[in-house]
């Protein structure tokens, strides 16, 4: 995993043990940050992804109530769209 730059106050990596991930699958990334990566979200079945792939983030904390950014790293097999981001 590589370490968290400085003006961020949270980071963990997809295939992080504490995430929830469905019916996602785990596999080795040579170029991910953390060697593996989440697989499988987003697209449909005819894209190779299930309906029910996701990545939960449980336990997020900050320092204070106030707007962060949200930065996601990805890679994509061909194409696919990604249009929800739930925070809550």
């Amino acid at each position: 995993m590589r370490p968290r730059p400085g003006d961020r106050v949270f980071m963990r990596e997809a295939e992080d043990s504490r995430n929830k991930i469905g019916e996602a699958g785990i596999t080795n990334c040579a170029a991910c940050s953390g060697g593996q990566k989440v697989r499988n979200i987003g697209g449909g079945p005819d894209q190779g992804s299930v309906p029910d792939a996701y990545v939960l983030f449980e336990d997020v904390t900050v320092p204070e109530a106030r707007t962060y950014t949200l930065y996601i790293d990805f890679t994509v097999n061909g194409s696919r769209s990604y249009d929800r981001v739930s925070l809550g």
